[in-house]
């Protein structure tokens, strides 16, 4: 466990989100929205400006730069979970690349390429790939470095919100103002990851009936392909983000015929947060914090995206 303070750092496309923890309590938590323009079609067109909006809040709330983490909003990451005969570690990267071009569709040369080991056994290994890409990544990069920020590491969104819950079979939905991220996990591992941009005129009728949609379109296809292993209809979707209400969740519930619920903040203390908007950050915080109670549910899955030189 952390006793030093640490920061997380959420960058959405409208704003940016920052939170500390100390131990296993929330120190400060504060928003800043990002100017229309600097973020298009979910690409960074401004590192710089971005960089001065993220500089400000940190100098605003003193807090510390030197032990941050953060989230990449994820859009166009591509996930794979994949078999590979065991290896020694110099023929790992081989096969990793053999495994792009046989499983994605986009070149090895177009992404940053992280991979994590999920379990071994005497014929082979489980491996969960991750392709993201270089023309969205690197801006994102940029504008923290024009921060004065090195992050310890950074995953994606939709990894660090599946954290927030502690069920080892879920579907995850984070409706933001302008994306959509989803996961479906099972044994606690995300087999199906997806971040989807909203039109800037979206009402919030129209994202829940096409979240709905997209739901039941990725449980089908995930049921045809393991058909001995299906997500059961019993599986709760887990809400998070600025979009989540009464409502929607009701919504959501009806058009998707699922039960529908927000996760619980577990092993943080913090009584007046805002929990659901900033389930990137405190997710970010469960990567990196023990938890309290050895019951909880073990999320396999923790990688860093970042490129080993920044």
């Amino acid at each position: 466990m952390f006793q030093k303070t640490f920061t997380t750092l959420n960058i959405e496309t409208d704003c940016v989100r920052l939170l500390c923890v100390r131990g296993q309590s929330i120190t400060l938590w504060a928003e800043a929205p990002i100017i229309p323009g600097l973020i298009e079609s979910g690409r960074i067109e401004d590192p710089a400006g971005l960089g001065r909006i993220i500089e400000d809040l940190f100098r605003k709330t003193k807090a510390p730069k030197d032990r941050v983490f953060t989230t990449y909003i994820g859009f166009l990451a591509i996930s794979r979970i994949i078999t590979l005969p065991r290896l020694k570690d110099g023929k790992m990267r081989e096969a990793i690349l053999w495994a792009i071009r046989r499983e994605m569709p986009v070149s090895p040369e177009s992404i940053y390429i992280s991979w994590q080991v999920l379990e071994k056994n005497r014929d082979g290994q489980k491996v969960f790939l991750l392709g993201t890409p270089k023309k969205l990544f690197e801006p994102f990069l940029k504008a923290l470095l024009f921060a004065g920020i090195k992050p310890v590491t950074t995953t994606i969104k939709p990894l660090a919100v599946a954290r927030m819950v502690d069920h080892s079979e879920a579907i995850v939905v984070d409706i933001e103002k302008e994306t959509v991220s989803i996961v479906i996990q099972k044994r606690s591992i995300p087999e199906i990851i997806k971040t989807t941009l909203l039109p800037g005129d979206s009402v919030i009728e129209d994202t829940v009936k096409k979240t709905a949609d997209d739901l039941l379109r990725m449980v089908n296809h995930y049921n045809s392909k393991h058909p001995e292993s299906p997500i059961g209809s019993d599986v709760p979707v887990f809400l998070t983000g600025r979009g989540q209400n009464d409502s929607v969740i009701s919504l959501l519930s009806e058009i998707f015929s699922r039960p529908v619920r927000l996760p619980e903040l577990r092993h943080i203390n913090c009584p007046d947060l805002p929990v659901m908007t900033y389930a990137a950050n405190i997710g970010l915080c469960l990567m990196n914090i023990a938890p309290s109670n050895s019951s909880c549910i073990p999320h396999p899955v923790a990688l860093n995206v970042q490129p080993d030189k920044l």
